[in-house]
């Protein structure tokens, strides 16, 4: 059954939106009606377009499904497949949706599923390996490929390199200007890159990105170091979530589901450890001592 939802006027303005059409924008906040109290949906495509377009009757499903992709791409709801029916999950439900009398969730959640990409259909993990596989298989581009077009788009720059020798200076003068980051910014990006490696990931470039998102974290959210430390380490544990979290301004975003999933799971707040050093699987003296 539909429910009202709160809109707030900072939705208009998300970073990402201007990329949507128009009714892709109103797709998602009729999945907002459409989700029970915890964020979460069926995705059975169907129903869903029935729901958030009942009178749009040249609408296929195949531009549906597209649809729901872009929103996955801009909002990054989570869509996946529980015995083989489809839902969504809403990640930043918790920031923008208040219920003081929360029901029971009605659906089952992501961790219990298999995430799949809405416009094709194929699981996460699969579209990848053929997105990778089909980039392995492309071949590489010239140099003058890459150059394409007029002469003097070719040679912008300084010398015959085009853009490259300005792109190259711009970035020796920003290292050399650019202030050492904290330890405790640098503290939390290695410590989500050591446990995604030691969850057989690739280890992770810690970059500007990285950097920036951690510090955003801890300044303009507010966030507790250590609480940071144990959340992080909860999520690289997590069946589900270790698979998903793969980057600090991913586990930014995620920051209060993540939290609230375990509170869920933990019980009560008073029971949990606070302290990151005490839920860790790792030896933390040992890394501290090795990243001093």
């Amino acid at each position: 059954m539909a429910r009202i939802r709160t809109i707030k006027p900072e939705f208009w303005d998300s970073p990402g939106v201007e990329t949507l059409d128009f009714q892709w924008r109103l797709l998602f906040v009729a999945m907002w009606n459409w989700a029970d109290d915890s964020g979460r949906g069926k995705a059975e495509a169907r129903e869903l377009m029935g729901f958030a377009f009942p009178r749009d009757e040249d609408m296929t499903v195949g531009e549906f499904r597209r649809g729901l992709g872009e929103v996955r791409r801009v909002f990054e709801v989570v869509f996946y497949k529980v015995d083989g029916r489809s839902f969504y999950f809403i990640p930043s439900w918790a920031r923008h949706q208040k219920i003081d009398k929360r029901s029971a969730p009605r659906w089952p959640g992501p961790e219990e599923g298999q995430e799949y990409d809405p416009s094709t259909n194929l699981p996460v993990d699969q579209q990848e390996s053929e997105s990778r596989r089909d980039s392995a298989e492309t071949p590489p581009r010239t140099r003058s490929e890459h150059s394409a077009g007029t002469g003097e788009q070719g040679n912008r720059g300084t010398g015959e390199g085009g853009t490259e020798g300005t792109e190259e200076a711009d970035a020796s003068s920003s290292s050399k200007t650019a202030p050492p980051p904290r330890p405790e910014v640098l503290k939390l990006c290695q410590h989500l890159a050591d446990l995604m490696v030691g969850n057989g990931c690739k280890k992770p470039e810690i970059g500007k990105k990285w950097l920036d998102e951690a510090r955003l974290l801890l300044d303009n959210d507010k966030r507790d170091f250590d609480e940071a430390m144990a959340l992080i380490d909860w999520c690289q544990n997590h069946h589900f979530w270790r698979s998903n979290i793969k980057s600090m301004p991913k586990f930014r975003t995620q920051y209060d589901t993540l939290r609230l999933q375990r509170e869920d799971q933990n019980g009560p707040k008073q029971n949990r450890a606070t302290d990151w050093r005490d839920v860790s699987n790792q030896d933390h003296s040992e890394w501290t001592k090795g990243n001093q």
